[in-house]
């Protein structure tokens, strides 16, 4: 299977990939919580939210990358 014959995602950016990847758990949390009503620990809510913050602020770096190099040229 060649990469052209899988339409729109040949266009999706590595990191973009990476950051649905790695939504992985922290969905399996939500639906957790909603479908099934469980409860998280303390250690759980840290977790769920380093990896939330882990991506906010990779994408934000890459947003800030990007704008400086446009910038300089």
């Amino acid at each position: 299977m060649s990469i052209k014959s899988l339409g729109f995602l040949a266009d999706l950016s590595l990191l973009l990939v990476a950051i649905l990847f790695i939504m992985g758990p922290v969905s399996s949390v939500f639906f957790s919580y909603r479908l099934g009503g469980e409860l998280l620990s303390t250690k759980q809510y840290v977790g769920t939210f380093s990896i939330l913050l882990a991506m906010v602020s990779t994408k934000a770096g890459t947003y800030a990358k990007v704008t400086r190099e446009a910038a300089l040229g």
